[in-house]
């Protein structure tokens, strides 16, 4: 007697959904393609020595990789949400596929047992049926596959570009960042006090950045925390550091995710805490050694272990030098401190040289 046979009209539904997809496939087959790398073959920031362009362009450079950025971020996006897609309609197709073969087998064990010549024709004819819906999936899921195939080569190949377009934005920050720090300085160097022939014999200071004379509060002064404003500078977006480690602020790095921006509130905040942070290491330090520092040296100290980290200031024996009296010897072991990314930075000689002059108030 004749069958109800489910699995062929679910298997067409399925089918039609499918043949929707592909045609939606070949049409975004025809348009450009998303990311700005494959339509212009090249980006012209991508080798761009940053270090010898301007203020302007580097930040003209930054801006444009960072749109590049996000759009191949949406693609790669798109691509995976397709690809799930994609495996949905594959996982479907063979689930469709498994039933009609179970109902096959059944069929196929009922023509066994059929008695009249009626019976088996009818049984026949549903078996052809069911095999014609078997191949037909067959087919389908062979056309997902080459589509997964497809989408799969394209996530790999954006997301080879969006590693290429992210190593570039990272450097464009970091130089944006350092010519910022340098522009920094220049006006706070111009608009200082012209220091004597005499005065410049003391390592050549603006007597404004030293510390007040007199022992350790076991917080740092005012003029430190405007030095170390001009030493870190503050760019409000996040970026990679001459080491790769996302910072944003006053030199802020905890937590730091790339895309970050911040106030100028939080920046202060950040700085505020970080701060407090160092000066209870160092506090802690110098009473372990029993080092009784002047302001001028927790200062230094604190200055240092916020740039260099606190595993630098315990290591480098500086703290162990000034509980014997040796302030030249800390000086001089301070002042090797300048490398970063296996360079010599002249922003950081210039620190260190400042911090070391403190030593000694």
């Amino acid at each position: 007697m004749p069958q109800n046979i489910s699995g062929i009209n679910a298997a067409n539904s399925v089918n039609t959904s499918f043949e929707s997809k592909i045609k939606e496939t070949d049409e975004a087959d025809k348009k450009p393609a998303g990311s700005s790398l494959e339509k212009t073959d090249e980006n012209i920031y991508l080798e761009a020595n940053f270090e010898d362009m301007s203020l302007e362009d580097v930040t003209n450079a930054a801006q444009s990789l960072n749109e590049e950025l996000l759009g191949l971020q949406m693609e790669v996006e798109n691509l995976e949400t397709m690809l799930e897609s994609d495996e949905s309609i594959k996982q479907t197709f063979e689930n469709q596929r498994e039933n009609i073969k179970k109902q096959l087998k059944q069929l196929q064990e009922k023509l066994q047992k059929a008695e009249t010549a009626d019976e088996k024709g009818t049984l026949k004819k549903q078996i052809t049926n069911l095999k014609s819906n078997i191949e037909a999936l067959n087919s389908q899921i062979s056309a997902i596959l080459n589509t997964i195939q497809g989408h799969s080569a394209a996530k790999t190949a954006t997301t080879t570009d969006l590693a290429q377009v992210s190593q570039s934005y990272r450097k464009a920050q970091l130089a944006q960042n350092t010519k910022e720090n340098e522009l920094n300085r220049s006006s706070n160097d111009a608009n200082s006090t012209q220091i004597s022939g005499a005065a410049a014999s003391s390592s050549a200071l603006n007597t404004s950045s030293m510390p007040p004379k007199g022992a350790s509060s076991g917080k740092v002064s005012s003029n430190m925390i405007n030095a170390l404003r001009n030493f870190e500078g503050c760019p409000l977006t996040a970026y990679q550091d001459s080491g790769g480690v996302w910072t944003i602020g006053y030199g802020h790095t905890s937590g730091v995710q790339p895309g970050q921006t911040i106030s100028q509130a939080q920046a202060d905040a950040y700085l505020k805490q970080d701060i407090a942070s160092f000066e209870n290491e160092v506090s802690s330090l110098a009473k372990n050694k029993g080092v009784k520092l002047t302001q001028g040296q927790f200062d230094a100290l604190v200055s240092f272990s916020y740039n260099c980290g606190g595993g630098n200031l315990r290591s480098s024996g500086i703290m162990d030098m000034l509980k014997n009296g040796n302030i030249d010897a800390a000086a001089s072991k301070m002042k090797e401190y300048t490398h970063a990314g296996g360079k010599v930075l002249q922003g950081l000689v210039k620190r260190r040289e400042t911090e070391a002059s403190w030593l000694y108030a």
